[in-house]
Parts: structure tokens; C-alpha cells; sequence
């Protein structure tokens, strides 16, 4: 109970050490006795640096999409876009060839972040008993960004409203810096990536969506 205590209270963030000084001044041998390790800390306040750059708006030689009718991906004006339609479930995937220091696969364990630059633009349209249609905008979609191993496995999963500056799916163009390990806890393998996709869950039956993914970059970044 006590070590449960404990690892709620302990949050990310320069405050840390201060506040483990202050529990263990607190619980004394209990406390000093309990085990844990600092894998890696991603809130060092420091700029975030790209070391991958998987896609950079106006740089598309090289990729590769699987995508299928109700999520078609394509180039737009140097961006990737994907229209979103109907009501299904999706996970369209992004590819790339290998070119310098971007391999064919990637082990997503040695950085810190997944910067993806982008917007959901759109909204869905609710058909209601009554035969009339309204249009929806929750400001968490419930849209995931993910990663796809050589055996077509999904990563983990990282909802775009929860790593967003405002807790919001954004509808404007911005610049999410996930951590690498929202990213990296699943029971698949997490070593050779090869793809970066996308996930939604099918809508309601009544419910059909329309939207377009905007993705301006992708970069791996310490």
C-alpha cells in the first residue's frame, strides 16, 4: 500500500528528487528499503532535438502507405493526407525505404519521443431517430498514433487528445511530442519497427465520419 502511495505521488518533472528527499525523510528504513529504477527521464526541460526524421513536409520520396477505401492516403502539397470516411475502423500505415540514417526498421527504445506535426480536421454526422442529422466534434476523438512491427504487430498506443497541449484531438496544426514509452508498452515486440500508423475504433452505426488527417512530420527525437 505504502509503495502505491508513493508512485502516485511521484510525478515526472523537476520535483521529483525533492519529493522522494521528502518521503524518505518521512517513512525512514520503509522507504529506503522500497526498490525502484529511473529508466529515463523525458522532462528535463530541455529542447527537443530530432535524430530520425521519418517525414518532412515537401520530402515524400521514399514512402509507402497501406491504407484501404474509408482512410486513403495520399501527397498533397508536400503533406500526407488521409481522408477518413464512414464508420469502420481503421489503421492505415506509413513505410519508408531506407535512406541514411533511417533504416529499414528502427528500435523505438533508443529515443525519447514520436514528434508528429499534424491536424484531424473534419467532424462526424449523426443521424438521430427523429431522421435528423447533426454534426459532432467531441474534443477527444479518440484517435491513437501507433507503431507496426515486421509482423504487422501494433506498438503501443498513444491517444493524439492526451499528448496535445490542450487535452484536445487538435483541428490545427500542432506539433506532439509523444513519449517513446506510451509507445513501447505492449506484449508484441517493440524492437524492429517498420511502419507508423493510426488507429480509430468503428463509430456508432448511426454515425458517419468525415475527416482528413494532415501530417506535416515525423521524427524520432531524444
Amino acid at each position: 500500500m505504502l509503495n502505491m502511495k508513493i508512485k502516485r505521488l511521484i510525478k515526472p518533472g523537476p520535483a521529483r528528487l525533492i519529493l522522494l528527499a521528502a518521503l524518505l525523510g518521512i517513512f525512514g528504513p520503509i522507504a529506503t528499503a522500497m526498490a525502484f529504477k529511473v529508466i529515463k527521464n523525458v522532462n528535463s526541460g530541455e529542447p527537443v532535438v530530432d535524430k530520425i526524421v521519418i517525414f518532412e513536409k515537401g520530402k515524400t520520396e521514399g514512402l509507402t502507405f497501406k491504407d484501404d477505401a474509408n482512410c486513403k492516403m495520399e501527397i498533397v502539397d508536400g503533406s500526407i493526407e488521409c481522408k477518413i470516411i464512414g464508420n469502420e475502423a481503421i489503421a492505415p500505415k506509413i513505410y519508408w525505404t531506407p535512406n541514411g540514417d533511417l533504416k529499414a526498421t528502427f528500435d523505438p527504445r533508443k529515443y525519447n519521443f514520436l514528434i508528429l506535426t499534424c491536424r484531424l480536421e473534419g467532424n462526424t454526422k449523426q443521424t438521430n431517430p427523429t431522421g435528423k442529422i447533426s454534426e459532432l466534434r467531441p474534443d477527444n476523438l479518440w484517435f491513437v498514433a501507433t507503431l507496426f512491427n515486421e509482423k504487422n504487430e501494433r506498438a503501443g498506443l498513444a491517444n493524439l487528445a492526451d499528448v496535445s497541449e490542450n487535452t484536445r484531438t487538435p483541428d490545427k496544426t500542432e506539433t506532439l511530442k509523444i513519449p517513446m514509452v506510451l509507445l513501447t508498452q505492449s506484449p508484441n515486440d517493440v524492437t524492429s519497427i517498420q511502419a507508423v500508423g493510426f488507429m480509430w475504433s468503428a463509430a456508432h452505426a448511426n454515425q458517419y465520419r468525415d475527416f482528413k488527417l494532415v501530417i506535416d512530420k515525423i521524427s524520432l527525437a531524444d
